[in-house]
């Protein structure tokens, strides 16, 4: 009620009178709202302008007022002319185009249970500038990108696809590469084309993988003896198409099985010969004394987050962890030890990795190892925790929601939406100093099957972004984020 009246009484003292209705956007109103914004920022009344705004738009208000410059021209300063609405009922929302210094500029509200706010992150957007207010697209969408390269990549083998990539990438000639790439390749080609010397010389194709819709080219650079994987996916049209990934690197992301693997392999001549026991004992010694990289020889794929986040916090509470004894099920162990001057024994559990060694198994839960049975059971216990914020939704919906949950800095929501793989991701985020995704406003989400992708785009960046999903154990959408140790999001 307070919070009704505080909005009628801004509104007021601006001279205009919004009302609160409900369900059906009535014209003019987005209009009414956008110009008493703009009469509020013309006169620099920030605080009535900010009432304005969308609440999730707040924060980059107040950092754009922060730092306007005195010295520079005020951009809100200039006469300016209201010109059409539209209001795009479907997506309650609605767009309002003015001219100010001969540019056809836009403001963009959205409809709040009733009541038009002014997105502030999307009027910062330079992309928003000089919109056909006739077109309802911001951007060229995957689609209509598949259709303008649809003659150069129509009744080609991936192998074909891949050589033209690639022979495009030795010649430098970005713009050729861009003809075989998917539409979210674009700013990682244009990132990789301010380095004036060329990232790949020479190749040769050593394996041809084709999973339709996916397959997997398997090359070596010239000079080098490990094998790189450049992944391609049918488009729109059906046609093949390079996913380019922004650290310039071509690379298939691993499956957790793959991942797993991996792992195994890399810490093979450390767990070589050691009993359940003896793992054990060394993974918490090394634990004690804070030693975490010594302990993640002993941990497996899953585990590795875990424990870089308990090497992360203020004070490591195993630091006193003593191993008592270990008892043996099989391919199975628990670890029973004490931490400090505690009495009661806490658990720690293993299994064997696929070569066959004993690995601890280990999961954040308050800087403690917890009793982890196995991935799959994991993956369906997170699932079933979340049924109830994820039944029947769309990919759309999900992707929304664990946007919006991120602009809060609802982390607890954010992970609801979330993979099971994704919960130490998010929890690194909530652990960083910055929230990448805290301006980050979703553009559309494509639907292929299982899969889907989410584009995103964050403030002042008209880059698109993109974050993966697919359905979880029951069938229901859920985001996929991965955050790596340098923060990058993937």
């Amino acid at each position: 009620m307070k919070k009704s009246l505080f909005i009628l009484l801004v509104a007021i003292a601006g001279g205009t009178i919004i009302s609160a209705y409900g369900g059906q956007a009535d014209e003019g109103e987005p209009t009414k709202v956008a110009e008493a914004f703009l009469k509020a920022m013309q006169k620099q009344k920030f605080k009535k302008a900010r009432a304005l705004c969308a609440r999730s738009s707040h924060e980059t208000f107040d950092n754009y007022v922060n730092n306007l410059n005195p010295e520079n021209p005020y951009p809100y300063g200039a006469p300016y002319e209201i010109g059409n609405e539209k209001i795009l009922e479907d997506l309650d929302m609605a767009r309002v185009y003015y001219q100010q210094e001969g540019t056809r500029k836009i403001i963009t509200l959205n409809l709040n249970e009733g009541q038009w706010e002014v997105d502030f992150d999307k009027l910062q957007m330079p992309s928003f500038a000089g919109i056909d207010e006739d077109s309802e697209e911001i951007a060229e969408t995957p689609s209509q990108h598949a259709q303008r390269h649809r003659a150069m990549r129509e009744g080609r083998a991936p192998e074909q696809i891949a050589r033209a990539f690639l022979d495009a990438m030795i010649r430098t000639d970005y713009a050729t590469a861009k003809i075989y790439a998917s539409k979210s390749s674009e700013s990682a080609l244009d990132l990789t084309a301010t380095n004036p010397e060329p990232t790949l010389t020479g190749y040769r194709i050593t394996q041809v993988r084709v999973d339709e819709p996916r397959a997997t080219i398997f090359y070596i650079e010239d000079g080098e003896t490990a094998e790189k994987e450049l992944a391609l996916e049918q488009d729109d049209l059906g046609n093949w198409e390079v996913f380019f990934t922004k650290e310039g690197s071509t690379e298939t992301p691993l499956s957790d099985e793959a991942q797993e693997q991996k792992n195994a392999d890399e810490y093979r001549e450390y767990r070589e010969g050691l009993s359940a026991e003896t793992t054990a004992a060394n993974f918490l010694g090394a634990i004690a004394r804070s030693d975490f990289e010594t302990a993640q020889r002993y941990a497996s794929y899953s585990s590795q987050m875990p424990i870089l986040m308990l090497g992360a916090a203020e004070e490591n509470s195993m630091s006193g962890a003593r191993l008592q004894r270990v008892e043996v099920n099989g391919d199975k162990a628990v670890a029973y030890y004490l931490e400090g001057e505690e009495t009661v024994e806490k658990e720690l559990k293993l299994n064997r990795d696929p070569n066959g060694l004993w690995q601890v198994i280990m999961t954040k839960d308050e800087g403690a190892a917890d009793a982890v049975t196995n991935p799959a059971e994991q993956k369906q216990r997170h699932a079933d925790k979340n049924v109830a914020v994820r039944r029947d939704r769309s990919a759309e919906e999900i992707g929304t929601a664990f946007l919006s949950a991120f602009a809060e800095n609802d982390f607890a929501l954010a992970k609801q939406y979330a993979s099971y793989e994704s919960q130490t991701s998010i929890d690194m985020l909530e652990m960083s100093e910055s929230n990448p995704l805290k301006s980050a406003r979703i553009s559309r989400v494509v639907e292929n099957g299982e899969t889907a992708t989410l584009y995103y785009r964050e403030f002042l960046d008209s880059t698109e972004k993109t974050l993966s999903m697919n359905r979880d154990p029951n069938g229901f959408w859920q985001v996929i984020l991965n955050k790596d140790s340098e923060g990058n999001i993937d």
